[in-house]
């Protein structure tokens, strides 16, 4: 695992809450590594656009920008007002070769729609951007449906908590396994408030068939 600097120190100290300005930071860095990694040509599937941070400092630097939200956005940017899942699940996921799955929950569903409908050619570049916000519900013994499957876990595991790390591992390696990509570089911070929020940046390499 690879990270920046600035991304180390905040891993480091307690982040006092999901949009601090420290976590704030992090967020932005990771995805302005991951444009940098794409170089080139770079399409930004923006499933939680909210109030457009992110856009404003990381993916306005891309060359197609499409966002989502359940709330509509009257912006300026190009969004679709849904529910992401819907839409994950219905538009042509090739045209994008950037996810950001920006959840305060649980990203995990949306992340595995991505893997299992988006095919990656030899040698593609694809990013991946991940907030896991579910620290809370694992750590009073439940896990989310999907994470539960990707894992491999059932639904309730006692511990869950001190296990996350790992569990969160094999989620992932499941999503790299669906999608036939290797990991080139990971980008995390996290933090150790009671929200326990994870971010988590994925520049991935497709292995071809």
């Amino acid at each position: 695992m690879r990270m920046s600097e600035g991304i180390k120190k905040y891993a480091q100290k307690n982040g006092k809450k999901h949009n601090s300005k420290k976590a704030v930071k992090a967020k932005i860095e990771m995805r302005r590594n991951i444009l940098s990694w794409v170089g080139g040509y770079s399409s930004v599937f923006d499933a939680y656009g909210g109030n457009g941070m992110m856009y404003r400092e990381a993916w306005s630097g891309c060359s197609k920008y499409t966002g989502c939200d359940i709330e509509l956005k009257m912006d300026g940017r190009k969004m679709f007002c849904a529910d992401n899942i819907r839409v994950l699940r219905s538009i042509d996921l090739s045209q994008f070769n950037i996810f950001d799955l920006d959840a305060f929950g649980s990203p995990w569903e949306q992340a595995a729609i991505v893997a299992k409908r988006r095919k990656i050619s030899d040698g593609e570049k694809i990013g991946l951007c991940l907030t896991i916000g579910d620290g809370m519900n694992v750590k009073f013994g439940g896990m989310p449906t999907a994470l539960s499957v990707l894992a491999g876990f059932r639904t309730k595991i006692p511990g869950g908590m001190q296990q996350r790390s790992e569990i969160i591992d094999m989620a992932i390696n499941t999503l790299c396994e669906t999608m036939n990509v290797d990991i080139d570089h990971r980008w995390q911070a996290e933090s150790k408030s009671a929200s326990a929020m994870i971010y988590v940046a994925l520049a991935l390499i497709g292995k071809g068939q």
